[in-house]
């Protein structure tokens, strides 16, 4: 078992259409994102690991 910190965050979701969204949170802009094209999804649209990996840099 892990002895780690726990964070929470609190964030939205803005679902944008079929496979797009926004997510927020407090202090940071908004991000597009949504399907990466593997799952027809768009080019420019980041994936979770994407986003989790730029977010902590």
């Amino acid at each position: 078992m892990s002895d780690g910190k726990t964070y929470f965050y609190e964030t939205e979701v803005e679902w944008t259409g079929a496979k797009d969204l926004k997510l927020s949170g407090a202090k940071q802009p908004a991000i597009t994102a949504g399907a990466p094209p593997e799952f027809q999804g768009r080019e420019e649209n980041d994936c979770d690991r994407g986003i989790l990996e730029s977010r902590s840099r």
